[in-house]
């Protein structure tokens, strides 16, 4: 990913804080719009405060009809957060990860997979550790989050940083390397991006559920349910026609479900490279005697 340029010409903040704290949100916003004036680029800054889950989902569902290929945000979210429960809003409902990565996805879609999301809550970056399974389909591009508990004077500053240097290279790795440098006491960043995400999750669990010993139980898994179905199949036969479905048709269909290229194939240009990545890392894992396919 070094030099990846990142494309996108809104930022939209939805900020659910309680009426007795500082809008940090609100605040970014307007030094945000007074950044982008002065270098003189055509993106507009939205903000949307927001009272719970409820009018969360309606915003994320009209920020999705306005948003294509072509009208691409940068949503940043800044609320509260907790490890296991998900993001908190200012009255006391909670969406919890897996369901603000299900929620989004349409949203990552739209715009060909070319989402970034920017949480300012403490613990943010529980988003990514919380969704360890291939099942979920990605729901950003880009993930820009703590992973620590943070306060909201050094979470306003840290992404002050990111993107002042995100308007001036439009260079992601540049805008990371900063908030990462970003000297905050104790609060850790994490940025994220999807390919990477993939390919760690995709490896760790094919070399897990197919494995030769998981591959063998599966097989036999399958015979007997097939033989108490009252079909005959051998099981050899059954184990070449599991092998061959993996080597020609389930790694792809892995990789096509996890990005969405089902639902749009031209997001497949994007992510073709880390889908041969993942061929290459099987056949050495098949050679190496590790994999049942």
């Amino acid at each position: 990913m070094d030099g990846y340029s990142y494309k996108f010409n809104r930022v939209v903040i939805i900020e659910s804080l309680e009426d007795f704290e500082v809008k940090t949100g609100l605040e970014n916003g307007r030094v945000l719009a007074g950044e982008l004036e002065r270098l003189n680029k055509a993106t507009s800054v939205e903000y949307y405060l927001c009272e719970g889950v409820v009018d969360f989902k309606r915003i994320i569902k009209d920020i999705i009809i306005q948003s294509s290929h072509e009208s691409i945000p940068i949503l940043h979210i800044e609320c509260h957060g907790d490890i296991l429960e998900g993001l908190e809003f200012r009255n006391g409902s909670v969406i919890s990860w897996l369901e603000l990565a299900r929620l989004i996805f349409p949203l990552n879609l739209a715009t060909g997979c070319n989402l970034m999301l920017c949480l300012s809550a403490c613990h943010a970056a529980s988003f990514l550790s919380q969704m360890g399974t291939l099942k979920i389909p990605c729901p950003c591009r880009i993930l820009v989050a703590p992973a620590t508990e943070v306060n909201p004077a050094d979470c306003m500053r840290g992404f002050r940083i990111f993107y002042s240097e995100l308007f001036r290279a439009r260079r992601v790795e540049v805008a990371l390397k900063a908030i990462e440098d970003f000297e905050s006491g104790e609060v850790q960043w994490l940025g994220e991006y999807a390919e990477k995400w993939f390919y760690e999750l995709a490896t760790h669990s094919i070399s897990l559920q197919y494995s030769k010993e998981a591959m063998k139980k599966n097989v036999l898994s399958m015979h007997h349910r097939l033989k108490s179905n009252g079909f005959s199949v051998k099981i050899g036969d059954l184990k070449n026609d599991m092998q061959r479905y993996m080597r020609e048709t389930g790694l792809r269909l892995i990789y096509e479900k996890f990005f969405g290229i089902d639902l749009a194939p031209e997001i497949d240009k994007l992510f073709h490279y880390v889908y041969e990545d993942m061929l290459a890392w099987a056949q050495e894992m098949r050679e190496a005697g590790r994999l049942g396919f």
